[in-house]
């Protein structure tokens, strides 16, 4: 779906479903960085890339603020705990943000 004449073929329910999808992607590739940003900093790999600090290289790479990476490595760190919410998550029974807000309390 790549234009906005499409729109008009899909039906409603057919464009439901696709949000639907493109949700659960979107969700997936998160939690794929979040992962990824973790064993950065578990492993120190930004140093490789020149960077002095995880948040340093997520700055750079993607223009996130510091807190925003933390989080996002604070989630992956507390899903080793919860797997039982990972297993959720990956099958789309909660979203991003119930799954944050879980971590978070963890």
């Amino acid at each position: 779906m790549s234009g906005h004449s499409e729109s008009v073929v899909l039906s409603a329910e057919q464009l439901h479903l696709h949000a639907l999808e493109a949700h659960r992607v979107g969700n997936r590739g998160r939690l794929a960085l979040a992962q990824a940003l973790r064993i950065f900093q578990d492993r120190q790999d930004y140093l490789e890339l020149g960077f002095s600090s995880v948040a340093g290289y997520a700055d750079k790479t993607f223009g996130f603020r510091k807190s925003e990476t933390y989080g996002l490595i604070k989630v992956a760190r507390a899903l080793d705990e919860l797997p039982r919410s990972l297993e959720a998550f990956a099958a789309g029974e909660i979203c991003w943000t119930a799954l944050r807000a879980i971590t978070g309390v963890a």
